[in-house]
């Protein structure tokens, strides 16, 4: 392992934002998941520099986002972790494919309004 791949350790584990609001022991193993993936991939031969860090980047933001949901709603971190980490590492172009958190629906101007909402308008008229 290089010098520039042990600095991409060094900063993962000292990234206080990795598990944001999560506490106790599910922040503990998601970050042991976090720092035991990154010196994984770290010590791969196989890849060069530029997917390591791509790669390393990828833990960290999906690291962020499952605490950031885990904080919110009971389920296991790591296993959710290691599934979007695989799904992410699966993508075509993983640059692409990192997303900060689940999507919320986008609600239309012109949906219908409900009855309490056109009431409001005829009254403000």
């Amino acid at each position: 392992m290089n010098e520039q791949r042990s600095m991409m350790l060094e900063r993962i584990s000292e990234d206080e934002g990795l598990v944001g609001d999560l506490a106790g022991a599910a922040a503990e193993s998601l970050r042991s998941w976090a720092h035991t993936q990154a010196l994984t991939e770290a010590q791969s031969l196989t890849l060069d520099d530029r997917t390591v860090a791509q790669r390393i980047s990828l833990i960290r933001s999906v690291s962020r986002s499952v605490a950031d949901r885990a904080a919110h709603a009971p389920f296991d971190p790591v296993t959710e972790a290691q599934r979007q980490y695989q799904l992410l590492c699966g993508a075509p172009d993983t640059t692409m494919a990192i997303r900060t958190g689940p999507l919320r629906p986008v609600r239309s101007v012109l949906a219908p309004k409900t009855w309490w909402q056109r009431l409001l308008f005829w009254r403000s008229k």
